[in-house]
């Protein structure tokens, strides 16, 4: 069996539903995803998945490489593979939370045992999905980002810097949930 996998050209920005805030006709931006994926596949079934909910995404293959993107700035959401070469996903997410640029974390493990959940909270990662990952899960842990995203834009920034809570007690996370079985 093979995919087709399409390389790149450039940048892909996300698109949200033009029903829904932060689409087109909207005052809002579109959201922008950076998916931190080193798996070909993975990121062609991440894209599918996006696209299935009229969103696009920007891809790096490893921590280093979304860190690097993350630090341009733009990026709203980043869906964080934990095992990557070079750079993993906790220590790309240490990079992201120390620099200027805050956006919500999901982490993307095949592990689903409360110690690895508890090691990307302390990373700084704002909800945690397990693989294989399947659309309703992805589609409720946007929902617990725009959650998020409209908290934060609620409350007044301080000191020049944007009112962000990187450690998800804005929105429900996942780990108010049952963790799926492994």
């Amino acid at each position: 069996m093979t995919l087709p996998l399409k390389r790149a050209a450039g940048p892909r920005t996300a698109r949200r539903p033009p029903t829904q805030p932060g689409g087109e006709g909207s005052d809002t931006k579109p959201l922008q995803i950076l998916v931190a994926e080193d798996n070909r596949i993975n990121q062609r079934l991440l894209e599918l998945m996006l696209a299935k909910l009229n969103l696009k995404a920007e891809f790096a293959g490893d921590g280093q490489q979304a860190a690097e993107r993350v630090a341009l700035g733009g990026i709203d959401l980043v869906l964080m593979d934990l095992q990557m070469p070079e750079v993993d996903g906790l220590e790309g997410t240490r990079r992201i939370r120390s620099g200027a640029h805050q956006p919500y974390i999901v982490a993307l493990t095949a592990f689903a045992f409360s110690s690895h959940q508890r090691e990307c909270e302390a990373a700084g990662m704002n909800d945690f999905l397990t693989k294989p990952i399947r659309l309703p899960e992805l589609q409720a842990s946007l929902e617990r980002f725009e959650g998020f995203r409209q908290a934060v834009h609620a409350r007044p920034a301080t000191a020049g810097h944007a009112a962000i809570d990187t450690t998800g007690a804005a929105a429900q996370t996942s780990s108010e949930q049952p963790l799926p079985s492994p």
